[in-house]
């Protein structure tokens, strides 16, 4: 995946493999690891409100990215209240991207 959000030219067929191939095994399994994304991705809040001056990465925004289009395109609709609980803040996620970029 791309890491700039402007440039997810591969993103999408990237997204859909992944949710193809947890689809095909347990379904707790594509839950685990949305566990982990959403892990991350408080860690990474977390950190930024730690610092003075959020440093410029875009890793966030290629997460988000990643998460965005996974809930959208996995047959599990359940998903996105699962990340919406996970991520308390996942609705601030697309303006703390424009801030530090």
């Amino acid at each position: 995946m791309s890491k700039k959000v402007s440039e997810g030219v591969d993103g999408v067929p990237f997204v859909v493999g992944v949710s193809t191939f947890l689809t095909q095994i347990h379904p707790g399994q594509a839950l685990s690891f949305l566990a982990y994304i959403c892990q991350y991705l408080n860690s990474y809040i977390i950190q930024m409100g730690n610092t003075s001056i959020p440093k410029k990465d875009e890793d966030l925004g290629a997460c988000f990215y990643f998460l965005k289009m996974f809930i959208k395109v996995h047959p599990r609709k359940e998903c996105d209240k699962f990340v919406r609980l996970l991520v308390p803040s996942y609705d601030m996620i697309p303006s703390l991207i424009n801030l530090i970029t």
